[in-house]
């Protein structure tokens, strides 16, 4: 069996080591590949977890030690070989590599399927000058990546024992880097789209200053290269090593900064800021959308002008809130886990049951990045109409706008066929000669159409 385990704790296992797959807390990032680790007492890792109680620094010290182990070692062993190592078989283990085969495969095509109808209907003609549309078509670009650098990865291990980690240097660092960065890139894409929809909400004055195509692609770029800047290091402090064949820290140094200080940088960027602002966002959100709902109450003749924004406000916080309840399972996970570890997960057919639990999470969280096209089309009735009108085999046209616009579009500079019927409900009080003259402009119109 080979690992991802750094050459000194691969060196380090005793034949009493006891081994455990456990997947690698890249806390919101797509972490969910299996690595090994030993929980012998004479190992440093059990050393250092089981002072996880000794006092309040050791208690941090210990969550870092323990989280940058799963993070910095990728497991190359597919789930099918745990009976190998375990010397015992359990129904966990056989149903854990089941999910993997069957589920995962399923997941990355509806996936993938989905996002891409996704990004053809927010491209419409009447959807993508909307900013919040250019921000979810980046959302779902994101998400095709996420599950094909990080589900496909773990099914290729699973199903025909593939580790692309291992065929090369540049294979080893690109899988470390997009491992972390696609994940960052999809939930910030969400959070930039949150925000851009509060802004719009609670402040609709200013959002024509402050929402426009040009700072949205602005902030599109920004968040790229953001992002991006933060996973290089992965190209110089990760390398294949090639005497045992596992994707590895480089030096000492890059050791020190994976396993002490980058666990802290991404648990800030992938899941402290983000849910924060989420949060804050969406509250802001739902005040303001039902303090409003109740002023056009009272106001029937401004419904009609509200109704894209409110439909693409609620399939914004359904999409927010949906991240939210798929991926906090896996974080509640991880941050227990420490404290399972000794507990729970102590016995081997614990460790069988740790194992299910962590797939069926980390599946859950990869359902997040697959499922916004369904969410958009339950929640978005503009949406919807959208995308039904790309099968339609007729000439698309706005909705409740259909004969006026076509007139607009031959008369009076793209103003004429609108405002014939709203001057002719105004002059229809005026008396008969400007009847008649309100008829005569309807007569052109319906010439022209």
């Amino acid at each position: 069996m080979e690992s991802h385990a750094g050459r000194e704790s691969v060196g380090s296992i005793s034949n009493k080591s006891e081994y455990s797959f456990v997947e690698t807390n890249n806390t919101n990032a797509a972490m969910f590949d299996t690595s090994v680790y030993y929980d012998s007492k004479d190992t440093t890792l059990g050393n250092v977890t089981g002072s996880f109680n000794r006092s309040t620094s050791s208690e941090t010290e210990s969550y870092v030690a323990h989280i940058t182990k799963w993070m910095s070692s990728l497991e190359t062993t597919p789930v099918g070989n745990i009976t190998d190592i375990s010397h015992e078989e359990y129904i966990e283990d056989e149903v854990t590599l089941n999910m993997y085969r069957i589920i995962g495969p399923l997941i990355i095509g509806f996936g993938t399927f989905g996002n891409i109808l996704s990004i053809a209907t927010l491209c419409q003609r009447h959807m993508r000058n909307s900013t919040s549309c250019l921000y979810l078509i980046a959302v779902a670009v994101a998400d095709i990546f996420v599950l094909w650098t990080g589900l496909m990865y773990r099914v290729l291990l699973n199903i025909a024992e593939i580790d692309l980690a291992k065929t090369g240097d540049i294979a080893c660092k690109l899988r470390m880097f997009t491992l972390y960065f696609c994940p960052m890139l999809s939930t910030w894409y969400l959070v930039a789209v949150t925000a851009d929809r509060a802004v719009c909400v609670c402040l609709p004055l200013r959002s024509k200053r402050l929402s426009t195509r040009r700072k949205a692609m602005l902030v599109i770029v920004i968040i790229f290269l953001i992002m991006s800047s933060l996973n290089l290091h992965f190209f110089w402090t990760y390398t294949r090593v090639t005497e045992d064949c596992v994707c590895d820290t480089a030096n000492t140094q890059s050791k020190v900064f994976i396993e002490l200080v980058w666990p802290w940088v991404d648990l800030v960027v992938t899941v402290g800021i983000p849910f924060v602002t989420l949060i804050t966002c969406n509250c802001l959100i739902i005040f303001k959308v039902v303090r409003n709902s109740r002023f056009r109450r009272s106001h029937m003749n401004v419904k009609r002008s509200k109704d894209n924004t409110n439909s693409m406000t609620i399939m914004l916080l359904t999409a927010s809130f949906s991240f939210l309840i798929l991926t906090t399972p896996v974080q509640v996970f991880f941050i227990g886990l420490p404290q399972w570890i000794h507990t729970s997960f102590a016995t081997s057919h614990g460790k069988a049951v740790k194992r299910l639990v962590l797939a069926t999470l980390s599946l859950l969280f990869w359902c997040n990045n697959a499922i916004n096209f369904v969410l958009y089309c339950v929640s978005g009735r503009r949406f919807r109409r959208e995308f039904f009108a790309i099968f339609r085999c007729r000439q698309r046209s706005v909705p409740s706008y259909n004969s006026s616009s076509k007139g607009s579009n031959n008369n009076n500079g793209g103003l004429g066929g609108v405002s014939t019927g709203t001057v002719t409900t105004s002059l229809a009080s005026r008396g008969s000669s400007l009847m008649r003259r309100a008829s005569n402009a309807s007569v052109v119109n319906n010439t022209i159409l």
